[in-house]
Parts: C-alpha cells; structure tokens; sequence
C-alpha cells in the first residue's frame, strides 16, 4: 500500500522546516503498517497570511489539486492532507478515483467515537476560526467544546521546540486546562507540527484528558480506506448531480491550460 502524505507547509522547500519535516518522515513510518509506503510531501509556495484569507487558500490549493493528481498518476492508493483546515475538500474528493482523507473531519469523528465531546488547541486565532467553521461543516458543533490557541506561535518556535520542549509545552499545559475547565473531554492539536511534538515527547493526555494523535488516526483511517476501497465500498456522492466525469475534467483542464 501506498499513500501520498500532502502538507500545507513548504517542507522539502523551504530549510526552517527541515526539523520537522524529519521528525513527520520518522513518525509515520513507526505508525504505519510494515507493509505501508508513507510518502511525505510538501508545496513550494506558501503566503504567510494563507490561513486569513479564503483567496489566498485558494490559490495555495492550487498546489494541492496538482500533487493529487500526481499522486493518482503514480498509482498511490490513497491521498491524505495533513493541513487541520481540510483545504480544498469539495475539490479533491472530484477529482480523485482513489480515497482522499483529511485530517480535521477525520480526527473529528474519531474523537466522536472515543468521547462524549471534544476541543482543539490550535496555534494562533486565525487558524482556530478557521478548524471551528471545519467543525460546523462537518454537523459536529453540538460535540464540540469552544476551543483555544497558544497566541500565535512564530514557525522559529515550533521549530525550536524539538530541541528545548519545555517552554512550548508550559504554554500547551495552560492552553490544555482552559478548555479541559469548560468540560471537554478530548483534546485534538491543531497543527501537525503540534501534533508530532506532542508525540515525540510522549505527551497523551493532560490532567487525564486525552490528547488525540491525529497523525497516528490519519494514517490508519487512511489504511482503512484503502481495505474497503479493496473490497468495493466507495464514498457517496454519485446520482444526477455528481461531479464531472473524468474526460470533462480532463478537458477543462485543456480549455484552463492546466494540461
């Protein structure tokens, strides 16, 4: 089995995620199958205010819509986006044959089946808004707990926290028992460098409240994904308004000069 790990982030690009971007590598593979193939993958682009702006996310899926088709052309059997805002989500589930998984709904819906609710501690406002309205999308609002975020934390310090955890996670433990007071019950990081911290330092609960390693969650349900794709089971969605065959996409491409 094969699967295309798609990061929002620019790593394989840009230098200052090289520490995470090895720490990402290592870790699915521990959580991975022995006979699964994880390959992580970046995008060369990236604004600094992406995640403000509904048209700069566009034009960052861009990226994202291309790698996919990529993937699918090198015969990868599934396609999963680490990226907690779930960024281009209508678009991908068109355009790919084989299973597509995102991390938000994905780590929604397994928190759904472990706990009665759940919260997010994500890295700065902009972000948490944007997991939150995910939340909404998704129908989950009724389970899920206000959540908070660490004030804007700059890439240099989440960097930096592989090598000196102890401030980063102080700022996590005052985060975590905010939203643990307002009666959560799950604790889902949202950023997946946050996440691959939290798990290299062994961190899975505050205060024994869970914390959800969606890293972990993505790439099994992914596995998953791919046993029922194997056995015929496929998404929703087909009927009178389906989406576009694959030669109307293909010849759209044509007419945009993407092809």
């Amino acid at each position: 089995m094969r699967i295309w790990y798609q990061s929002y982030s620019a790593i394989g690009f840009d230098p200052r995620w090289s520490y995470y971007e090895e720490h990402l590598k290592r870790y699915v593979r521990e959580v991975a199958r022995p006979t699964t193939e994880v390959s992580v993958h970046g995008v060369p682009l990236m604004v600094d205010k992406m995640v403000n702006s509904r048209y700069l996310q566009y034009l960052h899926s861009r990226q994202i819509h291309e790698n996919a088709l990529e993937a699918e052309r090198q015969g990868y059997d599934a396609f999963v986006l680490g990226g907690m805002l779930d960024l281009a989500y209508h678009e991908l589930q068109e355009l790919l044959t084989i299973p597509v998984i995102f991390i938000a709904e994905t780590s929604f819906h397994v928190a759904c089946l472990l706990s009665p609710n759940f919260s997010v501690i994500a890295p700065n406002g902009a972000v948490l808004k944007g997991i939150e309205g995910r939340v909404e999308d998704y129908g989950l609002g009724k389970r899920y707990v206000p959540g908070v975020h660490l004030g804007g934390m700059p890439l240099e310090d989440m960097v930096a926290s592989f090598a000196d955890p102890g401030p980063v996670l102080q700022r996590i433990s005052e985060a975590a028992r905010q939203v643990i007071a307002r009666g959560a019950r799950m604790l889902i990081p949202g950023f997946g460098a946050l996440n691959v911290f939290l798990a290299a330092q062994g961190v899975r609960e505050w205060d024994g409240i869970p914390v959800l390693d969606n890293t972990a969650v993505l790439i099994k349900m992914a596995e998953t994904r791919v046993d029922l794709h194997t056995l015929g089971t496929r998404p929703g969605g087909r009927g009178p308004n389906a989406a576009p065959s694959r030669e109307d996409v293909r010849a759209a491409r044509r007419l945009y000069g993407l092809d």
